[in-house]
């Protein structure tokens, strides 16, 4: 317990009169009542301090009777917003992440079927030639005995620049 714990109670911190009402877990805000019925709320995370005056000390009161003739009162609303509500901003986000990589798959997956210059099958006349490391199209050509242009008429979009160890060249027949 602290040396002054004693001070901490309503009687010896709040004014002649006041007394301690309400506390609102939401504003983090307490409720004070003085002797004239004032209501009074405090800042909010304040237990103690400058005290703002909200209603004044007019208090009416319903008799049996009032209680038939009066209209009802209107409900707040309990339920609080959903947990769609609270997530919104996460699932966007989600939304953007699963966009993107759809598009990124769909890129790859385009770029890699429609690889031009290599041919998937061969003509009946020709015979099918793997690509090996140090090949050029000119050493493919001299190596089976064709003329180069035979070889690149063969192969539609060859680019003899760029052959790829293990892709399939068409080889015509002579």
């Amino acid at each position: 317990m602290g040396r002054w714990s004693y001070y901490d109670t309503d009687e010896e911190r709040l004014p002649a009169g006041m007394q301690r009402t309400g506390y609102d877990a939401d504003t983090q805000t307490y409720t004070y009542r003085d002797a004239e019925n004032n209501t009074y709320e405090g800042g909010p995370g304040s237990r103690y301090g400058e005290l703002t005056k909200i209603s004044s000390g007019e208090l009416t009161q319903l008799t049996g009777e009032d209680d038939t003739s009066a209209t009802p009162l209107p409900v707040a609303n309990s339920i609080g917003p959903s947990w769609r509500h609270e997530t919104m901003p996460l699932l966007k986000f989600m939304l953007l992440i699963g966009l993107f990589f759809t598009a990124f798959l769909w890129y790859i997956l385009s770029a890699a079927a429609n690889e031009p210059g290599i041919p998937t099958k061969c003509k009946d006349a020709s015979k099918t030639y793997i690509v090996q490391k140090g090949d050029t199209c000119w050493d493919i050509a001299e190596g089976r005995g064709i003329d180069l242009q035979k070889l690149l008429d063969e192969n539609q979009g060859l680019n003899c620049d760029r052959l790829e160890i293990g892709s399939p060249v068409c080889i015509p027949k002579v």
